[in-house]
């Protein structure tokens, strides 16, 4: 996997502070170097990130196969 794409962020989850600026919660992103690292599962790795009683946004980047390709 080249070095780029090993930095990439896979998923991260942010919240909104009082004066609405992006507040990043620290530890709380999957790289895609992690992926098959130290993350098996990167979408249950994700699920697992989110806070269960805050209110929070989230990104995840998901790639899935088709005939045709990526």
């Amino acid at each position: 996997m080249p070095e780029e794409v090993k930095k990439h962020k896979k998923a991260v989850v942010f919240c909104l502070s009082e004066d609405k600026n992006i507040i990043l919660e620290e530890g709380k992103d999957i790289l895609g170097g992690d992926v098959r690292q130290t993350v098996d599962n990167p979408c249950t790795s994700f699920v697992k990130m989110l806070p269960v009683k805050d209110c929070c946004y989230a990104l995840y980047k998901a790639t899935y196969q088709i005939k045709e390709g990526k």
